[in-house]
């Protein structure tokens, strides 16, 4: 089992070195014609598969994380951005 530890990162948006200019390009691929499930492996807080999302509303996502803190978190975010 793996510790439940609070991310270094809390400031990034991204739990990762990750640009907004490069997530627009990320988000623009992954969501071009995406019809049906994006599974998101290592989502940390699901920031990209929320955006993702929310620029296909008929797409369904599928976020997978090892830290219980980090789904919890991204189950916040989702809420807020999907109701």
């Amino acid at each position: 089992m793996q510790p439940d530890v609070t991310p270094a990162h809390l400031d990034l948006t991204f739990m990762a070195p990750l640009s907004e200019e490069r997530a627009a390009k990320l988000i623009d691929f992954v969501s071009a014609n995406l019809i049906g499930t994006v599974t998101d492996v290592g989502c940390g807080w699901a920031e990209l598969l929320i955006r993702s999302l929310e620029v296909t509303p008929n797409a369904r996502g599928i976020g997978i994380d090892l830290q219980k803190s980090l789904i919890t978190h991204g189950l916040a975010l989702a809420r807020e951005s999907f109701g």
